[in-house]
């Protein structure tokens, strides 16, 4: 059996894990947020190349495969799962800590599940005032149906909840 890409870095002398480069980091949360390379791209101002180069080279340093494709989707491994929360926390603790640093107050994060239809309606006029207000604000959104939304609110309100008692 062939070893994996990572175990071949690993021989060839791989940095070690606390060499990680926190926009590599980001860019492989958007790539398990939004399940492609292509739209991570888009979405970073990056080119796909230059996205799947920075996973391939968090896979070195982390000396794990983090991410699986299936055709033109991505979807995280199991190692891409256990650091997929910690990796969010510690990109939240870098813009906190850069806000504290710039003499302002932690800004934080807001996460939207929007319907189809207001995606590109009613969202664009909302975030406009939204950012108007709060610069530093990061938005995510997720465009989904009322279902998914509800369920997808559930499991990230207990993960949450879980991380603030310990």
């Amino acid at each position: 059996m062939r070893p994996s890409r990572s175990a071949r870095a690993r021989r060839r002398g791989a940095p070690r894990a606390d060499d990680v480069d926190l926009r590599y980091l980001q860019s492989f949360m958007v790539v398990v947020e939004v399940g492609s390379l292509a739209e991570a791209a888009r979405r970073l101002d990056l080119t796909p190349a230059a996205v799947a180069a920075r996973v391939r080279a968090l896979e070195v340093e982390f000396g794990a495969d983090l991410i699986r494709r299936s055709g033109r989707s991505v979807r995280p491994t199991e190692a891409g799962l256990r650091i997929l929360e910690r990796g969010r926390a510690l990109l939240r603790d870098e813009r906190d800590l850069r806000a504290i640093a710039g003499g302002r107050a932690p800004v934080g994060e807001l996460r939207l599940g929007v319907f189809p239809s207001a995606l590109h309606t009613v969202l664009p006029q909302v975030l406009k005032g939204l950012y108007a207000g709060h610069p530093d604000l990061q938005v995510f959104e997720t465009s989904c149906r009322t279902g998914e939304g509800i369920a997808e609110l559930a499991t990230w309100l207990s993960t949450e909840a879980g991380r603030r008692r310990g």
